[in-house]
Formats: C-alpha cells, sequence, structure tokens
C-alpha cells in the first residue's frame, strides 16, 4: 500500500464513459472499451490483437424480473447495480461508495482537496475526482496472534488504490488511474468507475456508431498499422451528433466533366474499414 508511482492510466477517448475507448498511456493502445447499444453498456477488454472480450453488461432498465432496477450481468450472473455499488450508510453516505472484489473490500470516496498528496496523478488538482482505497484489512499472518496493521484502521490514512477524473464540464481529459495494489481488480475499478458517474438517462444519447463487429475490426487495423494510433478527444464536453458522423465517402465523389451536370450521388453511411477513430 505505499506504493506512489503508477501502475497503469487510461485517458478516455470521448466525453460519455458509456461509448469510449479506455487508452492505456504505456503502451499506447486502447485496452478497454465501452458499447451503448438500446439501453445496455457493455464493458469490454481489449487484447493485445484487438479482440474484444466481454467483462460486464449493463442493462440501464430493469426487466419484468427487476423492474424499475437497473442490473449488472458478469460472467453470466445477474445483480442489481445498489448490491455491486453501495452507498456508504452514514450522514456523507451520498459522498462514497462501497464494493467487494472478492475478498477484497473497497471504497470509492469523492476527493474534496490535495490536503495528502503523497501518491502521483497526471495532472494538477483541478477538477473534482474519485479516490479508491482498500479497506479490508491484509489477509492473516502465520501467527495467529497477529494483530490487524494500524495503517489500516482508516482507509485515509493509506493513499489510494485509484483516482479517477469523471467527464466534466472543463476538464479536457478524463483519466482513471491505477496503482500496483489494484493490480488484481483492475476490472472491478473500471466497471464501478462507469457506475459511480453514469448520468441518469445518459445511455439514451450515449448510443455508440459502431457495432461490436465494426469497433473490433477498426481495433484490428490500427494495430496491424493501417489506421493511426488512437488519440484522445480534445475536448471532453463534445460528443458528435448522429449528423456527423454521416458523410459522403470520398469513393463516391464525382469529378467535374465537360458538358450536362449530372445529378449528385446519394449520401452513403462511412465504411467501417475506413473510420480512424472511434
Amino acid at each position: 500500500m505505499n506504493e506512489t508511482r503508477p501502475l497503469c492510466r487510461f485517458s478516455l477517448s470521448k466525453g460519455s464513459i458509456l461509448d469510449t475507448l479506455f487508452i492505456n498511456d504505456q503502451p499506447r493502445r486502447p485496452t478497454y472499451a465501452t458499447t451503448t447499444e438500446g439501453s445496455v453498456t457493455t464493458l469490454w477488454c481489449v487484447n493485445p490483437r484487438g479482440k474484444l472480450l466481454e467483462v460486464a453488461r449493463i442493462h440501464w432498465e430493469g426487466d419484468s424480473a427487476s423492474a424499475y432496477h437497473s442490473t449488472v450481468v458478469v460472467n453470466g450472473q445477474t445483480m442489481l447495480v445498489e448490491n455491486v455499488l453501495q452507498k456508504s450508510k452514514g450522514f456523507f453516505r451520498s459522498d462514497s461508495r462501497t464494493f467487494a472484489a472478492g475478498a477484497i473490500k473497497c471504497k470509492w470516496k469523492r476527493a474534496k482537496s490535495p490536503t495528502s498528496q503523497n501518491w502521483t496523478t497526471s495532472r494538477t488538482w483541478t477538477a473534482s475526482a474519485w479516490m479508491c482505497y482498500e479497506t479490508s484489512p491484509p489477509q492473516p499472518q502465520q501467527s495467529p496472534t497477529a494483530s490487524t496493521p494500524s495503517s489500516y484502521a482508516s482507509s485515509q490514512s493509506a493513499p489510494p488504490i485509484a483516482v479517477f477524473f469523471p467527464p466534466q464540464s472543463g476538464l479536457v481529459k478524463s483519466e482513471v488511474t491505477i496503482y500496483p495494489s489494484a493490480s488484481t481488480i483492475v476490472d472491478h475499478i473500471i466497471l464501478t468507475a462507469i457506475l459511480i458517474c453514469a448520468q441518469k438517462d445518459e445511455w439514451r444519447v450515449a448510443q455508440s456508431a459502431l457495432s461490436r463487429t465494426a469497433l473490433e475490426a477498426s481495433l484490428k487495423a490500427e494495430l496491424r498499422g493501417t489506421l493511426p494510433a488512437y488519440a484522445p478527444a480534445t475536448s471532453s464536453r463534445h460528443r458528435p451528433s448522429s449528423s456527423q458522423l454521416r458523410r459522403p465517402h470520398s469513393a463516391n465523389t464525382v469529378r467535374p466533366r465537360r458538358g450536362p451536370t449530372p445529378d449528385p450521388p446519394p449520401y452513403t453511411t462511412m465504411d467501417d474499414s475506413n473510420l480512424r477513430r472511434c
């Protein structure tokens, strides 16, 4: 729990966490991705070959078995969102969320100020953030009388295992920083980060332009070197509208000819193989 250098840092490529790439700074390639189709958001892990592997599915609208409740499906197991990420009890419960990653218990806590920065991020403290702490004690020692170290008595006495700057007004680049202590629960941190910052009904406007198949093909093309490397969006406040994602393909452009001007060609959806970014 004394590590201060990050294990990895993921920058979001778009302004909505429900339709974005989580781009690892080193090496610079997508490691996670989210796509939203209808009322279902899927969290994918991107393997080194560009293949998308499902981590979890979030159903924002409840079905007949869980009316009015959003659910999360992990490895075929369906859980209520409020059971995956629980609001802490107490007066300040709105500022913290708890979750379990196997035997490891963790808490996301909204950061108020950089009063104890004995850890590193890529930015100065200019935006609101969530900090994740491990709250479960370490595994029992060989000695049955060994006591729990005092550093675990309060999660605030130890550095965070993750720091999350969610999309927000005025923030150019959103990012998730993971520290070595969380190396075995990165999937849980990314999933719960999505649940923390997703706005009500955000899924209605965060529909993905690319299907899983098209996104996977684009990722594989980038790894082959036929597409330029991914780069984060210059601004997280603006997301292209559906009308901006539909333009005439260059192959259909009509060059000037002598004689009468022919009718203009019809507009067509962009060919997925020629997309230069997600």
